[in-house]
Formats: C-alpha cells, sequence, structure tokens
C-alpha cells in the first residue's frame, strides 16, 4: 500500500512535478526526507544482533586502540603476550597456513597488523580520535562500534543531499524540486550503506567514514569553486573544512584521497581554455585548500614512521589474515577479473527468501585469490547506473556547463579504485563502497541534464518512470542482499521472518 501511494505521488502526472515550492516547504520537505533515511538506518543498525555486542575479540581493536592512545602507546600488546612469543619464533608469521598450524588460536588476533613484535591496529585511526577516544573520557566506558558506524552512515546521507543540492543549485536550477528529492533519495541509498547497517562492525567504520569525508569535503569545496562572487570569510571557512575532511580520509580508508583529485577535475573546466580572472581566483584559494591537505599528511606520516618506520607505509602489509600481503606482489590477471567481478557479473535470484544469492566465482587464477561472498557487479544491482552511457547524447550541453570532464572523471577514477582493491586486497562485497559514490555523482549529473533536456517532451515521462523503476529495484536489491550477508536468519530469526511473512511467504 504504501509503495503504490509513493507510486501516485511521484508518478509523472503528479501535480508536484509542477509545484512551485516555497523556500519553507523546501526545508521541511529535506528534513523529513533526510530524517526518514536516518530513521531506516536506525531500525536497520539495531537489527543486526550479532554486531551490537560482537563475541570476536579482533572487533575490539579500535577499542583497544583508544586505550592504547591514552595510556600513551600506539601498540595493542596487552592481552596478547603469549601469542606474540610464539610468532616471534616463525620464520614467516604471515603464512596463514603455517602459522594456523603452529598457532591453532590465531583468530585470536585476526587481522591485526604484527610489526616486530608489536600488534598494531592497520586500519585508519580517526574513527578512534573523533568517537571512541571523546567518548571513553566522558563515559570511561568503550564505544560499541555499531553507534560509530550509524553516526558515520548518518553523516553520508545529508552529505550526498548537501552535495547534489550545490550542483542543482549552481547548474540546474529550474528542474523540478521533486526531481532533486527522489534522485537524491535514490542515489543516497545506492551506495551499499544498507549492508553497512546490519553489519556495523570496525571493518565498514573506516570505509563509511571516509565517505562521509568525501562527500562533505567535495560538496563544501564545489559551493566555493563555481560561485561568482567574492571571496568571503564564509567562503574560506568552507574551503578549509571542505580540504580538512577530504584530508581525514587518508587516516580512515586512503582509497578515498581520490576525492582530491575529484576536486582537481572540477577545477579544469574553469581554467582551460585559459580565463585569467578564474586562474587568479583559484591561485588565491589554493593555500586554504592545500595548508589543511599538509597538516593532515605530516600528522599521518608521523603517525606511520612510529609504527612502521615509513611515513607511507599504513601497515596493511603486516596483517594476519587470509592471505601473505608482504608477498602478494601484483598481477595483471586480478585486474580483468575485479573488472568483471565488481562491475557486470550478473545476479543470482531464487524463490527463496530473500531472494538475492551469492554468484558462483570461477577463476583460472593460479594462486592465493581473496573473495568474500559477492552478489553481483554493481551495473546488475543498480541498473540505475546503465544509464551512465546516456553521457554520450548530452555531451554538449554538460560540455556547456563545464560539467563533462568531472563526470568523465568520476567514472575514470572510479575504474581506478577498483583496479587498487582488486590488486591491493582481493574480491570483497564492502568494497563497493570504495567506488559507488563515484558513480553516483555523474549519474547524478548525466540525469538532472536528462530531465532538463527532456522538458516539455514525451520522452520526460518515460525518464521519471525508467528512474522510479530502476531505482526501486536498486534499492529492493540492496535490501535484499544486506538481508542475506548480515546473517539475519541465524542472528535475528524474529525480524527475518516478520519481513519474510510481510512478503506472503510461508
Amino acid at each position: 500500500l504504501f509503495v503504490l501511494l509513493l507510486g501516485c505521488v511521484l508518478w509523472p502526472n503528479s501535480k508536484l512535478w509542477e509545484k512551485k515550492w516555497t523556500t519553507s516547504e523546501k526545508i521541511i520537505s529535506l528534513l523529513i526526507v533526510v530524517s526518514i533515511n536516518i530513521a531506516v538506518f536506525f531500525v536497520l543498525v539495531r537489527c543486526g544482533k550479532a554486531f551490537l555486542h560482537p563475541i570476536w575479540n579482533y572487533h575490539a581493536q579500535y577499542q583497544n586502540l583508544a586505550r592504547a592512545i591514552l595510556n600513551g602507546k600506539l601498540t595493542i600488546d596487552e592481552g596478547y603476550e603469549v601469542f606474540l612469543e610464539q610468532l616471534k619464533t616463525l620464520e614467516n608469521p604471515y603464512d596463514t597456513a603455517f602459522r594456523f598450524s603452529v598457532i591453532p588460536n590465531s583468530m585470536e588476533f585476526w587481522d591485526m597488523a604484527y610489526y616486530k613484535g608489536h600488534f598494531y591496529v592497520y586500519f585508519g585511526v580517526i574513527p578512534v580520535l573523533i568517537y571512541y577516544i571523546p567518548f571513553r573520557l566522558i563515559t570511561h566506558r568503550d564505544l560499541p562500534t555499531w553507534a560509530a558506524v550509524f553516526a558515520s552512515a548518518s553523516l553520508c546521507v545529508p552529505g550526498v543531499f548537501y552535495l547534489f543540492y550545490v550542483i542543482k543549485k549552481k547548474f540546474f536550477k529550474d528542474l523540478p524540486y521533486l526531481w532533486y528529492l527522489v534522485l537524491s533519495t535514490i542515489l543516497a541509498n545506492s551506495m551499499n550503506l544498507m549492508l553497512s547497517m546490519l553489519r556495523a562492525d570496525f571493518y565498514y567504520l573506516p570505509i563509511i567514514t571516509a565517505l562521509g569525508f568525501s562527500l562533505w569535503g567535495i560538496a563544501l569545496i564545489l559551493s566555493v569553486l563555481y560561485d561568482e562572487g567574492k571571496i568571503s570569510f564564509l567562503k574560506i571557512i568552507k574551503l578549509v573544512l571542505g580540504s580538512f575532511a577530504i584530508a581525514l580520509t587518508s587516516g580512515c580508508r586512503p582509497q578515498f584521497l581520490i576525492s582530491i583529485f575529484v576536486v582537481m577535475a572540477m577545477c579544469i573546466p574553469l581554467v582551460v581554455p585559459f580565463n585569467k580572472e578564474k586562474t587568479v581566483k583559484l591561485i588565491k584559494i589554493l593555500p586554504c585548500v592545500v595548508i589543511p591537505l599538509i597538516i593532515v599528511a605530516i600528522g599521518m606520516m608521523i603517525y606511520n614512521y612510529i609504527r612502521f618506520e615509513s611515513p607511507f607505509d599504513f601497515g596493511a602489509n603486516y596483517n594476519m589474515t587470509t592471505n601473505d600481503m608482504v608477498h602478494r606482489g601484483f598481477n595483471l590477471s586480478r585486474i580483468k577479473e575485479g573488472l568483471y567481478l565488481y562491475f557486470v557479473q550478473p545476479v543470482n535470484h531464487s524463490i527463496i527468501f530473500p531472494f538475492a544469492q551469492p554468484t558462483l566465482q570461477y577463476s583460472e587464477y593460479i594462486g592465493n585469490r581473496v573473495s568474500d561472498w559477492m552478489f553481483g557487479g554493481v551495473f546488475m544491482i543498480y541498473p540505475i547506473f546503465l544509464l551512465i552511457p546516456l553521457i554520450g547524447v548530452i555531451r554538449k550541453e554538460l560540455r556547456i556547463k563545464k560539467l563533462l570532464i568531472p563526470s568523465v572523471a568520476c567514472l575514470v577514477f572510479c575504474v581506478v579504485v577498483v583496479i587498487a582493491d582488486s590488486e591491493m586486497a582481493g574480491f570483497i562485497n564492502r568494497y563497493l563502497v570504495d567506488f559507488l559514490w563515484l558513480l553516483v555523482i555523474p549519474t547524478f549529473i548525466i540525469l538532472c541534464q536528462l530531465m532538463e533536456s527532456s522538458k516539455g517532451k514525451s520522452i520526460n515521462v518515460y525518464l521519471i518512470v525508467a528512474v522510479l523503476m530502476l531505482g526501486l529495484f536498486g534499492l529492493t536489491y540492496e535490501f535484499c542482499v544486506a538481508i542475506k550477508q548480515s546473517g539475519m536468519l541465524d542472528d535475528n530469526p524474529a525480524v527475518y521472518y516478520t519481513l519474510r511473512s510481510l512478503m506472503a511467504l510461508k
């Protein structure tokens, strides 16, 4: 009933598409939509019972690091002294099979970084600094990781809406406000966030936190870049905060530093062909962007050097996990497999709730192939991204608006991140968050331009219907994937069977 009512409101013949929204109506509707998104996230995060109080020791790494930092240390050796002595006797402690043969209970320190006789946390330290340490100083207790994951996801949703508001305000002023709300809602929920709520563990925390910082950072900087007015104090604050947010991604998930290049791509149309006035303006605001990057970079390099004797080593190579990262190396075979699995592998349906099933992964790769459950490529899970090739139809309009280069750059950077993840780590479902946002941004731009170009034409109706149908499929399928991979059937069967019964399935 809810879906049918929503369909009546959003269908092309609805008067809301032609409505002239007042400022107060825009603000109220925006707050309602964002609040509903965050409320749904809170319900989901509370349904992932296994991750509310995880029983696995290695899931407490962030809590352990917070206590260590408050005690003036960066190691998390406390309680693991026996294991450390055993690891010192191994010729290659990073050989997983050999390590388990000698130390059968190696799961106790799973996925910690081991370097020269000490355990470290190689996951980004920023979540510890902004969540765990302040919480412990105030309450003298450990912060539950699910609360930090929820807080970061709650930062991502308004970040998407704000970024798209900036793009709409500067380039698509005459588009229906309802179009902005619909697209923002669909695309904000096309970044694998539902799964991060149902599996709110410390693996997702640095990724979701980096995503939030990237979205807000790009939005704040973009709000100033394309502004024709003078550089005011408020704009300087926006630039500094935006740059600082992007810089903090290095201490969460380094892959998100690609945000710097996204901002650079946005600057190219401003100065090419050469525009003296805008070039001078960019030069003037450059320190506001560069200085925060340098400050955070220095801090991260010192942090890395103290731990691993190299300013550029985050420690991922020393993790006690599935494969020997020290000797993993580079292999071109992983690239083609990664592009296929992450982008275009067909989904695997079934008639068994929740309908989404893991895909079969066949490979001729000779070596240790790290892979998690995968449920299809992003173009199959989120078919709204299949509209991206329409960029060729509207390339002239985008070029005039100086949006063609940033849109294409995001798509190129998306491929770069997929290649990097495939080479460095493998094929893991949560890594979709690393690059989905790089598809979300150009998709919004392309669909807004298509809407503007088709205004008053019959094709406009088909575009609205296509976006609603494709978007609804993506939201539904992501939810199905989240239920399947979260382990809800075993951890929270009451909710699982409630959802199952809502679909009249016996």
